[in-house]
């Protein structure tokens, strides 16, 4: 497989990914209701969390309101430098 056509099979797939994350997050926003959903019962369940920070829930506490700032700071100098 060429480089051109490796490289389009990875966009499609990314996209693909993407289409499949909106469309699973749209449809678990639009049944709220539903959840949590017991996938094996009393062992393992999917649910519905919100997580306002990064990785691990870092920067997630509500008093930080200069953690987003931070976190886009840090990704801006990351895009430049890099």
């Amino acid at each position: 497989m060429s480089y051109v056509a490796a490289r389009q099979v990875g966009l499609m797939v990314a996209v693909l990914v993407l289409v499949l994350d909106v469309v699973s997050k749209g449809y678990v926003l639009a049944h709220r209701d539903l959840w949590p959903v017991s996938v094996v019962d009393g062992w393992l369940a999917v649910v519905l969390a919100w997580n306002r920070g990064m990785s691990f829930s870092l920067l997630n506490d509500p008093t930080l309101r200069w953690g987003p700032w931070v976190l886009g700071g840090v990704a801006v100098v990351a895009c430049v430098w890099f």
